[in-house]
């Protein structure tokens, strides 16, 4: 049975082409996967009437008054080769187009989403390093969790204290840093239940296994792994004892006192640092799925304390009834780092639960329709995390027509399916960077700036991505000291120290988007540039867009999504991916016309086989390097 579909997202950038016709979504399956390496740095150049000269306009204030219509068209005849060749990256595609004369070119969103997704992977990447290391005024995560096992091993008397003695003694084994402390030594009785459970854990490849950024260096592989076996328990993958149809499991009652002991132990330094650690993890990404230790007490019924409810089976089995009408969260378990909640994965359960999920059914699909339909918003709240702001920012992709710049643009039906296909290559990226939670000198390659617009007019996008980096200054950043925020240098593709400091690279990110939301207003003629500050930092990384290195990035990967079982009782997991860059074509109308080429982001989702685990960047990668189709690639990615 093939269990694999597939989409096209146009994606980066447009590139100015005259007497074009326009173009199709390409076949997916036949799309040919013999890229281009990356082409030398592209220098952009401008001319008179070009993208300079727009920009110099917008910059004097002056705006453009006439309605807009943006509709995709179909290649010609003499074009026809790009429909199916895809890149692996951005600058390879303009490359390409380059040497096919096509030689102007307009950023689009989804170029915004390529950049802003190095940036947000080099942020996380360094933040993880220093909760590790114990920068910024953190406690470094091993010397925090050795001390609260020293605190579970003094107790271990009731199989519930084993429990959490042995679930802390795996981070001895999974440490974060090589030079940490081995940690204390274990009893037989905690050895006797670790080893078993440990060797579970580690053949399981989707909760094992380093993914994302994490691959980058053997220190955020290491603390992928002890993380994610801190967001389990032992034997239940799903960390719940409240099942989808509303039945306790046989092992609650033990589980809920392990949790309470664990709460009890949590005092001191220990415990300061593990509630900032939590902090840190529900500001980042989002609200946990299910409760942190001293969460549970939510569930007490009035007057009663987590340290009863350790001993005190009656009150355990009154919390646990309690837990059957709880809506928040809505995964009634616990861990002693809980995994962050998502709008994709609450929706999910609760359409399995409900049995509106088929095996295989394209769950991306599903998280379109029930956005639009209302069901789900995106919007944050005053709990939501960087996750959910980055989420904001693209559902304004799905709703381009209730959005104030549809005052001045009108996006055709075939636009607006090329957006849907950008959500879905920007919630792919976005998800992978959370998923736990190059630069060759050469000759440069000239490419013109075309006329007209000097960027894709999605404005709302763009203020919604600055206000996710607003967010991340105001909410996260903060709990790290500001010498630390002000030296400590952002990771880059591979792991590498940037050049720029945690506070400068999130200060140019909110500029640059804020810019670029600036300037998509005013070539419509939304609202003027009354202050050309404001949009300096846009306008610099408009006119030097050549030197982007970051364009130059493989932007391939994949994250897993959701777990089902087929009519076997086969378990599977769904993923979603990106494959590559494409060429496809958009006509823009208004007091004349248009056509432009552009760099598109393709996406695509596959199901694979649960034991087969998830595929890091690499892997992923040599899959669609050493296919000749993207058909091809499909049938290997499913294990097929």
């Amino acid at each position: 049975m093939r269990r694999w579909k597939t989409g096209i997202a146009v994606a980066s950038v447009l590139v100015g082409c005259v007497g074009a016709n326009g173009l199709g979504p390409p076949d997916a399956g036949s799309a040919s996967l013999k890229v281009m390496p990356a082409d030398p740095a592209v220098t952009i150049v401008g001319r008179a009437g070009g993208a300079d000269h727009a920009l110099d306009t917008l910059l004097a204030g002056q705006a453009d008054g006439r309605r807009f219509t943006l509709e995709i068209e179909d290649f010609d005849t003499a074009e026809a080769e790009l429909t199916n060749r895809v890149f692996p990256d951005y600058r390879s595609a303009i490359a390409y187009a380059e040497k096919r004369q096509h030689n102007a070119f307009l950023p689009s969103a989804d170029m915004v989403t390529a950049i802003t997704k190095q940036i947000n992977d080099g942020i996380y990447a360094r933040l993880e390093m220093a909760l590790e290391q114990g920068e910024g005024g953190f406690t470094a995560k091993p010397n925090w969790l050795d001390a609260l096992q020293r605190k579970a091993l003094a107790d271990i008397g009731t199989p519930a204290k084993l429990d959490v003695a042995a679930r802390l003694a795996g981070t001895a084994v999974l440490r974060g840093t090589p030079q940490a402390p081995s940690g204390p030594r274990q009893p037989q009785a905690v050895q006797d239940q670790l080893v078993p459970a440990l060797k579970e854990f580690q053949d399981d490849p989707i909760l094992s296994k380093p993914i994302g950024f994490f691959t980058w260096n053997a220190q955020l592989s290491a603390i992928f792994q002890r993380d994610r076996w801190l967001q389990g328990w032992f034997g239940e993958q799903k960390r719940a004892w409240l099942s989808q149809d509303g039945e306790i499991s046989p092992d609650a009652d033990r589980h809920l006192a392990s949790g309470a002991h664990l709460a009890g132990l949590l005092t001191g330094d220990a415990g300061a640092a593990h509630d900032k650690t939590l902090t840190f993890y529900q500001r980042m990404t989002n609200p946990f799925s299910g409760y942190a230790p001293k969460d549970l007490a939510k569930l007490l019924p009035a007057g009663r304390t987590l340290a009863e409810a350790v001993t005190d089976a009656a009150l355990r089995a009154q919390m646990l009834e309690r837990s059957r009408t709880t809506k928040t969260p809505f995964l009634q378990a616990w861990a002693i780092l809980p995994p962050s909640t998502s709008a994709e994965s609450e929706l999910f359960y609760k359409l399995d639960a409900a049995g509106l999920l088929k095996p295989g059914q394209d769950r991306m699909q599903v998280l379109i329709d029930a956005i639009r339909s209302g069901q789900v918003s995106l919007a944050p709240n005053a709990e939501s995390g960087f996750y959910a702001y980055q989420q904001h920012a693209l559902e304004a992709l799905l709703k381009v027509g209730s959005l104030p710049e549809s005052e001045r643009v009108t996006y055709g039906a075939r636009y607006q399916k090329r957006l849907e296909e950008a959500f879905k290559t920007g919630m792919t990226k976005a998800r992978e960077t959370h998923a736990k939670q190059l630069d060759n000198i050469a000759m440069p390659t000239s490419v013109r700036l075309g006329p007209g617009w000097v960027v894709e007019p999605l404005p709302t996008y763009y203020d919604r991505l600055a206000a996710s980096y607003g967010f991340l200054k105001t909410m996260v950043m903060p709990q790290f000291q500001a010498d630390f925020t002000n030296s400590a240098k952002v990771l880059v593709d591979g792991g590498a120290e940037g050049k720029l400091t945690l506070a400068d690279e999130l200060a140019a990110a909110e500029s640059l988007t804020r810019g670029l939301a600036a300037l998509a207003k005013a070539e419509v003629g939304m609202a003027p540039i009354t202050d050309p500050a404001q949009v300096a930092t846009a306008a610099a990384w408009l006119k030097g867009l050549g030197t982007d290195v970051r364009l130059g990035v493989d932007t391939r990967v994949s994250v897993p999504v959701n777990q089902y079982r087929d009519g076997q009782d086969k378990p599977w997991m769904q993923y979603w991916g990106t494959a590559g860059v494409m060429l496809t074509k958009v006509k823009v109308a208004g007091g004349g016309e248009q056509t432009y080429l552009m760099a598109t982001d393709k996406f695509l989702f596959f199901d694979r086989p649960y034991a087969a685990g998830p595929l890091n960047r690499t892997e992923y990668r040599q899959i669609l390097d050493g296919s000749a189709t993207l058909g091809d690639a499909l049938k290997k990615l499913q294990g097929s």
